[in-house]
């Protein structure tokens, strides 16, 4: 597997649009994203030697996306502040190099501006997903990685 760069995970936003148009987040200088499950454990008195037992395929499974740089673009801030301040969901797609690409609803869960007076100023901000999630995976052709 050749080796991921990690400029590729790129974080976009939607424009509410039919068909929706989505715009990379630019500027940003770390992308982290991590995608859980919360297991339900049916562990009882008659379990096989008291091992811990889970149950296959319930709980509840979520991804959080992390960002942080500096935002270069307007209309990104203007519609990730409109959606914070009304908690309403905003459709993003994160792209994870050599795994595929993640899309469906987020809410912002946490927006940080921070600017020293020595330097330039930058934001974080924390994802959370607000729905389903659709997965495209990619997949390693002869030239390169591609969409499957």
């Amino acid at each position: 597997m050749p080796i991921q760069i990690s400029r590729d995970l790129t974080v976009s936003i939607g424009d509410g649009g039919q068909p929706e148009a989505f715009t990379p987040l630019t500027g940003l200088t770390a992308r982290r994203f991590r995608l859980t499950s919360r297991l339900i454990e049916t562990t009882n008195l008659v379990s096989p030697s008291g091992w811990r037992e889970l149950a296959g395929g319930a709980g509840v499974r979520t991804m959080t996306v992390t960002a942080q740089g500096m935002l270069r673009s307007l209309a990104a801030d203007q519609a990730l502040r409109a959606a914070f301040a009304g908690q309403s969901p905003i459709d993003c797609q994160v792209t994870a190099p050599g795994l595929g690409v993640f899309a469906g609803p987020f809410l912002a869960e946490e927006i940080d501006y921070v600017g020293d007076d020595d330097g330039e100023a930058t934001w974080s901000l924390t994802l959370a997903s607000a729905g389903a999630l659709s997965f495209t995976p990619m997949t390693q052709g002869t030239g390169g990685w591609v969409w499957k």
